[in-house]
């Protein structure tokens, strides 16, 4: 197995348990590999800066403020640009349509319930089928980076609620599917940046207290 296929199983394991504390030695007994290949999964790993060793052990390594702002401010462009793009080319078919609409309505059910981890899983499987509607695959790679960092930050941070309200974000996955189908690309492109403009505010008031 390539060290890059452990990687993602590594990294597929702290995110499926954020609070985990992990030694070289558990994960080669997990994965019943040598210690070679485990070690340069993780050496891949920290080197990108997703997770962290301490004496305790190995850990998602939490961003902290300002990477947060960083993230959201990127994704804002890259999104902001695929929702243009799928705009201006016609790509939005009605079978995407009604993927987004079912997405929008999981997260919205999600948020409802209080569910986290599902509110999590809607709402990045929204924005990574807007990515792959765009058909940009160098923008799909730098994208899947940004992506993975948004999963850390909901779910390693023990913070309640860290997903926005459906109606406290003037833009809800609901009427940016909609913009996708009936607006411009200057509106998609509007729209999809101030929904994660408006995500990163929130976001960053819950963790630091802090009005933005």
């Amino acid at each position: 197995m390539h060290v890059t296929e452990i990687a993602e199983k590594v990294r597929a394991l702290f995110l499926a348990k954020p609070g985990l504390v992990a030694t070289e030695e558990r994960l080669v007994e997990k994965f019943g590999l040598s210690r070679t290949p485990i070690r340069g999964a993780l050496l891949q790993l920290e080197h990108d800066g997703l997770i962290i060793r301490k004496r305790s052990g190995i850990s998602l390594r939490k961003p902290d403020p300002k990477e947060i702002a960083d993230l959201y401010d990127m994704r804002a462009l890259l999104e902001g640009y695929a929702a243009a793009t799928v705009v201006k080319t016609g790509a939005l078919t009605t079978c995407s349509y009604k993927r987004l609409t079912v997405l929008a309505h999981r997260y919205e059910k999600a948020v409802d319930i209080g569910r986290k981890r599902q509110m999590v899983n809607a709402s990045i499987e929204f924005h990574a089928l807007v990515i792959e509607i765009s058909n940009n695959q160098l923008l799909r790679q730098i994208w899947q980076r940004c992506a993975f960092q948004s999963r850390v930050v909901h779910l390693a941070y023990a913070i309640p609620q860290t997903m926005a309200r459906v109606d406290s974000n003037p833009w809800p996955h609901g009427r940016l599917a909609e913009v996708l189908r009936h607006g411009s690309s200057d509106e998609a492109e509007h729209a999809f940046r101030e929904h994660l403009l408006d995500s990163r505010k929130h976001l960053l008031q819950k963790l630091t207290g802090i009005t933005i």
